[in-house]
């Protein structure tokens, strides 16, 4: 088969049907889950007293308690049933524990009263295995000690205590637009620990995410927004995630700190224990890394409904604005920027001449014996150099620093001048400022076809013409966003549908050096002349299946202010579409986009010109060029103006959009 027909299948399929990448999850674990349904202790005492709180379980209707439901993650399907979110057997005592919360609240007193096991890795007693249900069940039956006995688990205690637990923080780690994982955004927690007071970085992260093994970047996205991924929780040295996000990946961090007592932090660690075994089908747009630290502090705090109030879809960013709005939740917040953000706020405070200074000094053309007799703050110019040797070196994954580092730092040692900066103005905006991610907008136009309204819907997240206040700056990211038009006298249109759009506009400096790009898959409605037997040359709208990829530069002159207003941007790349009308079912061929951004407060320019030039195509040479003015009425309704030009066709129109 040749690649024309494999392209054209593949576009095809796009327009007809979503697909679906299907990965199987890795079985881990070798032993069968244990279950206790019919379970009863071998000393007649024991099971005497097992049949009494049995009752007592009965007659209190203990297993409708919140606290029970919260700790299986039950919650009501469209039927009106409990099913419980986690997707593994082994966090289960009872075979029908996923969905009856009695049953499973049985099992789990008659595990209580077990022998004892070895203390191995994979086998636990029930009581150390889930110390949170155990403690809950306790002081709920108050446990008669010289009956059910208390097991030592000591393997649970020496872990508590080498995390600490004075504290619980929320952190936030921005956007990166280089990776398919880093797209949403990121929320862990941190343990504080009276240990590392000094020193908090060695405190210890706790996070949530997709072990998605070796899958490719198709897979990562596809198996993302259908649950093909196991999600698991881990424990990592908090420096561990400074590193990789502050340093790495650009990316800043706001800390959220948790107005938690201290029962309430010891149930979160007995609870987070619990988790260790448990797994959950992993879903971008609901069930992901923010959504299932919404469930765990709904276990540690005893009058919080974060994973209730959280709705269909749920992003990081979305979550913060859940706990900042939970009344004394939060107590305090924190900024650490990262290390090209500190690097910003040292150009950004620079002089014109102090930073043609250290552009020469970081490319080579100076040394910093020529600084000697300038008027300029050395002592900023040279830490910024130093933070940006260090950037390139982390950036470059290099362990050998590069030779100019060790000099200019003893260079640096002998300067005496001072100077004072702000390095806690933020570089980005804190994630609570983002707007909401679903989007409808109702649209009145005109064009040389006609008058037309228009009604567009927008699964998720966001795009260039949104506010950039709490995102990613000059990006898109858009899942499942599709228009329905209907022209005067003419049927109703499916006009187009984007499954997946991602843009990056990133910036291009010598220190960063980020490419951007755009891909976008999906179909969209395509205009060619027909000679039609009334009307002569008739311009005539059909859909097809749209594939899309460019990648370029974008330039801004963004260590002018920490907001700065324009960005250009050049990207070369191709497009292919299929459909019956075209020759063979298909037309391919190179694209140049031209695109310019310019942003306000609450006002917003996009123009952008796309030349295209297909191949097995009546019309070769095709253009469509789009201007476009927002204005934001508020963070979650904006206004728009649109005009649009193709070969053939223009179009102008008015819009509402509104943001939920």
């Amino acid at each position: 088969m040749s690649y024309r027909k494999i392209l054209f299948s593949f576009l095809i399929l796009i327009k007809v049907s979503f697909p679906c990448f299907l990965i199987s999850k890795d079985q881990t674990v070798k032993e069968k889950p244990i279950h206790y349904d019919d379970f009863s202790p071998s000393d007649a005492k024991e099971k005497d007293y097992l049949s009494v709180l049995l009752i007592q379980i009965e007659n209190r209707n203990i297993y409708e308690e919140k606290h029970w439901k919260n700790l299986l993650r039950y919650k009501k399907n469209i039927f009106g049933s409990f099913v419980s979110e986690v997707d593994s057997e082994y966090y289960f005592l009872s075979k029908k524990g996923k969905e009856d919360p009695k049953k499973e609240l049985f099992a789990t007193l008659r595990s209580f009263f077990a022998d004892e096991s070895s203390d191995s890795e994979e086998i636990l007693h029930p009581q150390c295995s889930f110390p949170e249900r155990y403690d809950w069940l306790k002081k709920q039956l108050d446990f008669d000690p010289r009956i059910l006995k208390e097991r030592k688990c000591l393997r649970f205690e020496t872990w508590k205590q080498s995390l600490g637990g004075q504290g619980l923080r929320i952190v936030f780690s921005s956007y990166y637009m280089q990776s398919p994982a880093s797209m949403f955004g990121h929320t862990l927690i941190k343990v504080d620990s009276r240990l590392n007071e000094s020193s908090e970085l060695l405190d210890y992260g706790v996070g949530f995410a997709a072990n998605t093994g070796d899958a490719n970047v198709i897979y990562y996205m596809f198996g993302g927004l259908t649950g093909k991924f196991p999600g698991t929780f881990s424990i990592f040295p908090y420096y561990l995630k400074v590193n990789e996000y502050n340093d790495l990946e650009n990316r800043d961090l706001w800390e959220y700190k948790l107005n938690l007592n201290e029962e309430e932090r010891a149930r979160f660690l007995r609870h987070l224990w619990e988790m260790r075994r448990s797994h959950f089908d992993y879903f971008f747009l609901s069930e992901n890394c923010s959504y299932h630290l919404l469930g765990i502090l709904d276990v540690s705090g005893t009058n919080l409904y974060l994973s209730s109030k959280a709705g269909n879809l749920v992003s990081p960013a979305d979550t913060i604005k859940l706990y900042l709005n939970e009344k004394d939740l939060v107590i305090e917040s924190f900024y650490r920027p990262s290390m090209y953000s500190k690097i910003k706020q040292k150009l950004v405070a620079m002089t014109d001449t102090e930073k043609e200074c250290f552009w020469n000094l970081l490319s080579g053309k100076i040394s910093y014996r020529d600084l000697e007799g300038k008027e300029i703050r050395k002592s900023l110019v040279i830490d910024a150099i130093l933070e940006a040797y260090r950037y390139k070196q982390t950036r470059s994954k290099k362990e050998e620093e590069d030779p100019l580092y060790e000099p200019t730092l003893h260079y640096r040692s002998k300067l005496t001048d001072t100077y004072s900066i702000n390095e806690s103005i933020f570089v980005s905006t804190p994630p609570e400022f983002s707007h909401s991610l679903s989007r409808v907008g109702v649209s009145l136009g005109t064009s040389n076809l006609g008058t037309f309204s228009q009604f567009q819907y927008r699964v998720a997240y966001h795009d260039l013409m949104n506010a950039s206040r709490g995102h990613s700056p000059n990006s898109e990211l858009q899942f499942f966003n599709g228009t329905i038009r209907k022209y005067e006298s003419k049927p109703l249109e499916l006009t187009s549908m984007s499954l997946l759009r991602v843009v990056s506009l990133s910036p291009y400096n010598p220190l960063s050096k980020h490419l951007s790009y755009l891909f976008d898959v999906g179909w969209d409605t395509v205009l060619y002349k027909e000679k039609d037997p009334i009307r002569e040359n008739d311009t005539v709208r059909k859909q097809a299946g749209n594939l899309e990829g460019l990648v370029g530069y974008s330039f801004q002159n963004e260590f002018k202010n920490f907001n700065p207003s324009s960005t250009f941007s050049v990207l070369v790349g191709g497009k292919a579409q299929g459909a019956a009308i075209f020759q063979n079912g298909l037309r391919y061929g190179p694209e140049l986009m031209l695109n310019y951004l310019w942003e306000m407060g609450d006002w917003k320019l996009q123009l952008a010109g796309s030349y295209y030039y297909f191949q097995a195509s009546r019309e070769a040479a095709n253009f469509a060029n789009t201007a476009k003015i927002r204005y934001s009425i508020t963070k979650n309704h904006e206004l728009r103006i649109e005009v649009n030009s193709q070969r053939s066709y223009d179009e102008f129109l008015f819009s509402y959009q509104y943001l939920f």
